[in-house]
């Protein structure tokens, strides 16, 4: 790693299973402003068994490619988890999403703020990862009377 060593790094580290951890390692370096800190090692069948990014502001992504009990979005058909990213600014949510979107995101929610104090926008990155960007303005109004049912629909395209 070049700019943390492993044990200084805290907390719960995403490590994200990919169909295609190269492609997914580039968009981050292109689309988020990444930096790899681990080249991708591979093994003899030529699969990714451990790359890491760091995006601006310290948040280190790992990253895999498919092997054994780990599936990707892809093959899944879709993702429980998604990654929650905070950003340094608003513009740099306005920056990030076009970029994003530039390098084959699609997006599920553009930038826009949100009742609960975050400028906030929501994108699929191209191997299935669901990336929610934002920056807390601590600007919180109260939630949307058609929210207060469940309908979460309503913050989203």
């Amino acid at each position: 790693m070049t700019n943390a060593s492993k044990s200084e790094m805290k907390g719960p580290i995403p490590y994200i299973t990919c169909s295609d951890a190269k492609k997914e390692c580039d968009w981050l370096t292109k689309a988020l402003n990444g930096k790899m800190t681990h080249e991708p090692s591979v093994n003899g069948d030529s699969k990714v068994m451990h790359a890491a990014v760091e995006l601006p502001g310290g948040m280190t992504v790992f990253l895999c490619d498919e092997m054994g009990p780990m599936k990707s979005p892809t093959s899944l058909k879709g993702t429980p988890v998604s990654l929650y990213y905070y950003a340094g600014s608003k513009e740099d949510v306005d920056t990030l999403y076009k970029s994003a979107m530039k390098n084959g995101a699609k997006s599920e929610c553009e930038p826009t703020q949100q009742f609960w104090g975050d400028y906030w926008c929501c994108i699929t990155s191209p191997q299935g990862h669901c990336w929610q960007i934002a920056f807390h303005t601590g600007e919180m109004s109260e939630m949307p009377p058609e929210m207060k049912g469940g309908d979460v629909k309503t913050t989203t395209k």
